[in-house]
């Protein structure tokens, strides 16, 4: 229901010639295909989304009204992909003959161009090592310098100009993270790497139009942050990135946006003050209802964590060492405890450790406990306790053999791991709801309890 809100405001905002009211349809045609079935899916940063598996024994057709985007491609079993892109309102013919595409239509000339053969410059240096990113940039610059010589519409330029900025930096930023959690060879960061989130701006509302262009630009700003490239704290970082976008348009979707994240991600207890600088930093009057009405939506979320709200007595949960030695929470009762909520089959979870090692070691206080605390069951417990002494993983170990019906995760409405959560030295809640190790604000946020 949120997505549906933000983007009917997303779609006002389009500067495309996109009409909400327009069907888009695609009509396959094929002619002695040398597969069965292949998948249709959104381009979109990030992660891509499905839309149909699609049968080649007879020529068939797809309209979007509502839940439409410009760029999409056909994966075939033998992950072979071919690139889509046309406007709203358009009609484009794709041709499968044998194992060929090809296109019909208003934008068959560009989606010739996306599925060029390119001359990439192999990059076959060791991967982050300087020689590695400045072979990505050049291809980078490639791609920019061959659009820029397209004799294609100015409008589709304008755009893929913006999807190749925000692609370009959200893998270059993405590839260290999916390296760590799922490569075989793990490969350090020439110095500064990052280097590049110095050039980045956003000047184009064209950014909009970009399939995955706010998980691109969180990604981004979030980097930035760790970075030191933006000073945000717990509590402002939404205002602090919306201080690097300069294009208004992108700046009110930008806010609104956020409000919708939190709304389904990663809801804030000071969710009131938030939404009251929202509505002073959206100034068009479709954007100034939108806000209200996703802020409208946090009433039922104030109510439903009342119980763990800040300043709310933190519930006792216990849970058994490696040792097998049975700790609780309040044992912990006088000291500044993060709790860390887990499970050995989350690569996100293990991709924070070496983040929450480092945050340990940084924080190392009488005052300040660590629990990480793992949900695996049955004989995953056992590879929890090789895990926990392979990795030499500090702080206190616990388990709750129970997984996702332990008390614990009842007790704090545990929807998903990673969870982190600050408990006050009092054992009231400080942060419920509180930041990844790998984000700086964690940090920050810890430092203020510790304090004299």
């Amino acid at each position: 229901m949120h997505k549906i809100l933000t983007t009917i405001v997303l779609l006002a905002w389009a500067m495309l010639a996109f009409s909400q009211n327009q069907t888009t349809t695609i009509n396959f045609v094929f002619d002695k295909p040398t597969v069965e079935s292949f998948m249709l899916s959104k381009s979109k940063i990030g992660s891509p989304k499905k839309i149909a598996t699609i049968s080649t024994l007879t020529d068939t057709s797809i309209s979007f009204n509502d839940d439409f985007a410009p760029y999409m491609h056909a994966l075939t079993p033998q992950r072979k992909t071919t690139k889509l892109f046309l406007r709203r309102g358009e009609s484009l013919t794709v041709r499968l003959s044998g194992d060929q595409f090809s296109f019909d239509g208003v934008s068959a000339d560009i989606c010739t161009y996306l599925n060029r053969e390119r001359e990439a410059r192999k990059n076959e240096s060791t991967a982050f090592s300087a020689d590695w990113l400045e072979a990505e940039q050049a291809n980078y610059r490639d791609e920019l310098k061959a659009l820029k010589q397209a004799k294609l519409p100015q409008s589709f330029k304008e755009l893929e100009k913006q999807r190749l900025l925000l692609s370009h930096n959200y893998n270059l930023i993405n590839a260290p993270s999916m390296n760590d959690m799922f490569g075989d060879e793990k490969h350090a960061l020439c110095d500064d790497y990052y280097a590049f989130l110095k050039r980045f701006e956003v000047k184009s509302a064209e950014v909009l139009n970009v399939p995955g262009w706010y998980t691109a630009l969180r990604t981004i700003f979030h980097r930035m942050e760790q970075e030191g490239l933006i000073d945000a704290t717990v509590d402002d970082y939404i205002y602090q990135h919306c201080e690097k976008i300069k294009q208004e348009q992108v700046r009110e979707a930008y806010v609104i946006s956020s409000l919708e994240f939190l709304l389904d991600h990663d809801y804030r207890d000071n969710i009131d003050a938030i939404g009251e600088w929202a509505l002073q930093q959206v100034k068009t009057e479709g954007a100034r209802v939108m806000c209200k009405e996703i802020l409208d939506h946090f009433d039922p979320l104030k109510k439903k964590y009342a119980s763990i709200a800040k300043g709310s007595v933190a519930a006792n949960f216990e849970g058994y060492t490696p040792a097998g030695e049975k700790r609780q929470l309040s044992d912990f009762k006088g000291n500044v405890v993060l709790l860390d909520i887990w499970f050995l089959g989350c690569a996100p979870c293990k991709s924070e450790m070496p983040y929450l090692k480092k945050l340990e070691q940084e924080l190392h206080d009488d005052d300040m406990v660590f629990i990480t605390l793992s949900i695996d069951q049955k004989k995953e417990v056992e590879k929890w306790k090789a895990y926990v002494e392979e990795h030499q993983l500090c702080g206190v170990q616990l388990n709750t053999p129970q997984g996702f019906k332990a008390s614990v995760a009842k007790d704090y409405m545990l929807r998903g791991v990673p969870r982190y959560i600050i408990i006050n030295k009092d054992g009231t809640i400080h942060n419920a709801f509180s930041r990844r190790p790998s984000d700086p604000k964690l940090k920050k946020e810890l430092e203020q309890l510790l304090k004299p």
